[in-house]
């Protein structure tokens, strides 16, 4: 969707041998990742005046890396999972812990669990609505319970996804831009416009929708959702046939 900076070649970084425990093996692994993340960062797309991910697993990669400079903490991962997700962590010297779902419940994960394996070493949470692999949706409900576990320890971050319906707007005509024709056209015009990047929905075999990411400040979020917001309403509505 989007082109960057750098050069095409993806910049390359050895692996820093893993630390032993202590203050100084801390302070070495500080300092190899932060070196490690600004030339990864070089690969990354970001649009400037927001920052949107454009990929979740992407930024949850970019987060990773400045959050655990240790082998001291840890990150939440409900399973089943994305395949990547417990090798992020463990790339950026975290510890992996994995909470099971069960497929009676919808693989949906329960708060009691939750509760039971979060502590102030948890630095990530990554829950997905709906869910990659397994497609289960968080009922408002559930996730209000999740939250008010998460808001009790202020150093764990969460990320989510929306995936949503923008078919309406296909067949309709911008000035200066063209026909938004589909997931893909419609991603790039709110790229242009409004500064915010979204994924097309053909990726993931659903071209109607489109998804979004927010793993961000809600500064962030609302500021995006403004800009989303303005960029649509310059979109003529489709002449009916």
């Amino acid at each position: 969707m989007a082109t960057t900076s750098a050069s095409s070649s993806a910049p390359s970084f050895s692996t820093p041998t893993k630390p032993a425990f202590g203050p100084n093996s801390v302070c070495f692994a500080r300092a190899s990742w932060k070196r490690a993340a600004t030339r990864a960062t070089m690969a990354v797309v970001r649009a400037e005046a927001v920052d949107a991910s454009i990929s979740p697993t992407d930024k949850l990669f970019m987060l990773s890396i400045p959050l655990f400079y240790a082998n001291c903490y840890m990150v939440l991962i409900p399973a089943p999972y994305w395949v990547s997700y417990p090798e992020m962590a463990t790339l950026a010297l975290a510890t992996p812990v994995i909470l099971p779902t069960s497929i009676s419940e919808n693989f949906l994960l329960r708060p009691e669990l939750l509760a039971e394996k979060v502590n102030e070493k948890s630095r990530l949470l990554i829950l997905c609505s709906p869910s990659n692999p397994t497609g289960s949706v968080y009922p408002k409900e559930l996730l209000e319970e999740i939250a008010d576990i998460v808001k009790k320890y202020p150093r764990l971050l969460g990320a989510f996804y929306l995936f949503i319906d923008f078919s309406s707007y296909y067949g309709s005509e911008v000035e200066g831009f063209g026909i938004i024709k589909d997931s893909e056209s419609l991603c790039m015009f709110v790229l242009e416009k409004a500064q915010v990047a979204l994924v097309p929905g053909d990726a993931f075999g659903d071209d109607r929708c489109i998804r979004i990411s927010y793993a961000a400040a809600l500064s962030t979020l609302q500021t995006a959702m403004e800009n989303i917001k303005e960029a649509v309403a310059l979109i003529k509505p489709r002449v009916a046939a």
